[in-house]
């Protein structure tokens, strides 16, 4: 990579042509460019070449979340379109320059990013502070969040839908369309994860623990599963301080471990 980059430098900078203003912006632009697309590559192979990492499964999920004709973008974009028919633009926060009216020049649809980024996202493009929350992934040992932005120009699916009922208080409409997905995509991970919180919010503890058990058992060796599961237990043992629900939170982690040792 070093030897790459002093290539490309010298390449760029040894040469006697062009202004040094310009020489200067090349010389931050293009470590950035190329250490982020090192980022982007090595995301990648680790989501879809090392076992129990699952990235070509969160692909798939998140095509069949939001439309077909929707337009992701983020640092983290390519590797989240690299396995599906989704369109992405990858694009970096936080730099110098900020691209004013970028949600106007491109038809983005939807965001996708960790926690750090959309802050600084949100700081350079206070517009982003109105977009709707739809789902968390885990990919390796990095949690990003799918964000659907105010006026997308693509239609809801019935997730997105679902989704938006439950913020607007109408937790049946919201249930009858998260079901409705369900029927579509049987083995939609989030959409089943949406369905299983869903009975807890809405006071379902039977049906709830019930799927928390079998949840598990339908997916033995994908450690999103059994980090969801680790996760629920302990929201119970903090809201009944209940043993049981330690013991099964703890049971959970350690499976995630072996199943996916970079998640610590």
């Amino acid at each position: 990579i070093a030897v790459a980059l002093g290539g490309l430098s010298y390449f760029v900078f040894g040469r006697k042509t062009g202004n040094m203003a310009g020489k200067r912006l090349l010389l931050i632009t293009i470590p950035l460019v190329v250490g982020l697309f090192i980022m982007q590559s090595m995301l990648i192979y680790r989501g879809l070449a090392e076992p129990g990492t699952h990235l070509k499964d969160i692909n798939e999920e998140i095509e069949q979340l939001i439309d077909p004709g929707a337009v992701v973008t983020g640092p983290y974009a390519p590797a989240f379109v690299i396995d599906n028919n989704l369109k992405g633009i990858i694009y970096v926060f936080g730099l110098t320059h900020v691209e004013r009216g970028l949600f106007d020049r491109f038809p983005i649809s939807h965001v996708i990013m960790d926690y750090s980024n959309w802050r600084q996202a949100v700081k350079d493009y206070p517009e982003l502070d109105s977009a709707t929350e739809l789902a968390t992934f885990v990919a390796r040992d990095l949690y990003v969040k799918l964000y659907r932005v105010k006026d997308a120009a693509v239609p809801m699916t019935e997730f997105e839908r679902s989704v938006a009922l439950a913020l607007a208080g109408e937790p049946d409409s919201s249930m009858n369309s998260l079901l409705q997905f369900n029927r579509c995509y049987p083995d939609n991970l989030t959409g089943i994860m949406t369905l299983i919180r869903s009975h807890f919010m809405g006071g379902h503890l039977t049906s709830y623990l019930q799927s928390l058990e079998d949840f598990p058992k339908m997916y033995p060796d994908n450690f999103r599963v059994h980090l969801f599961c680790a996760e629920e237990y302990t929201r119970l043992f903090d809201r009944d301080t209940d043993g049981r629900f330690r013991s099964l939170s703890e049971h959970h982690i350690k499976i995630v471990r072996r199943l996916n040792p970079a998640l610590k």
